[in-house]
């Protein structure tokens, strides 16, 4: 599953499908077991570069020994396997369960490589909990047969608003005496100093008042001059797939 839909329920809702029979994102091979008889489940990862391997982590740790199984993890780069998602699909060639890696709409081409959730929420009891608390999440990841065949997320309360923040350096402020602006004039004279006052105290007019990424033509990208656009009163979330493309509602018209 792609970012705007991985698993909220992570490590137990895997550790719930892997007990069972749950095949989530996987193929039709028979897993293979341990020499000691436990199964072995293959998850693949879509992940950054500079995240650390799944496996170091303490949560892979933990899940693995409450589902009592050997999970081999399969990580790949965001970018790279953007360009490896198609041709992995038409060959059939997935794993058990993916995070991170296939989106709705991908699940819905690809329809036979993956399982129909909804047989299988009575094994998951904290899915099934999610969905009675926001039923527009089930509903958005529901096709149009009644067919769930990915799991979406929520950021909840302390994510509500946004995907994105703006920061400044702080360091720089209190070197030149200056407080963080709130409008956009005192944003304009903040970044005007950041570029002529020597902030970091080198001796050079060397500073980069504002790192942002240019405008795309096409959609509106992840730290781009779009999260401006908060300040004029039009929450740019990007959480959600529509706000990508400059949809946004204003007393309930978008």
């Amino acid at each position: 599953m792609m970012r705007r839909t991985a698993m909220r329920v992570g490590s137990a809702v895997c550790a719930v499908a892997l007990l069972g029979s749950l095949a989530a994102c996987g193929g039709d091979k028979e897993p293979t077991t341990t020499a000691d008889g436990k199964p072995i489940v293959s998850v693949l990862v879509a992940k950054e570069p500079n995240q650390d391997k799944i496996a170091n982590m303490q949560w892979a740790k933990d899940l693995e020994a409450d589902c009592d199984c050997k999970i081999e993890w399969q990580e790949v780069d965001n970018g790279d396997f953007a360009n490896q998602r198609n041709t992995t699909l038409s060959a059939g060639d997935i794993p058990d369960i993916s995070l991170h890696a296939f989106s709705f709409v991908y699940a819905e081409q690809f329809s036979n490589l993956f399982e129909d959730l909804n047989q299988d929420l009575d094994k998951l009891p904290n899915v099934k909990a999610f969905f009675k608390e926001k039923p527009d999440a089930q509903k958005l990841n529901t096709d149009s047969k009644g067919h769930l065949y990915t799991l979406p997320n929520a950021h909840g309360k302390n994510n509500a608003g946004t995907g994105q923040l703006m920061m400044i350096n702080k360091a720089w402020l209190d070197k030149l005496g200056l407080q963080v602006p709130t409008t956009w004039d005192e944003l304009e004279n903040v970044l005007k100093a950041f570029k002529t006052q020597d902030p970091n105290g080198n001796g050079q007019a060397d500073e980069i008042p504002m790192n942002i990424k240019k405008l795309d033509p096409l959609y509106y990208t992840w730290h781009s001059p779009m999260l401006l656009l908060n300040s004029t009163g039009i929450p740019t979330g990007f959480n959600k797939g529509v706000s990508t493309y400059g949809f946004y509602a204003k007393n309930g018209v978008v």
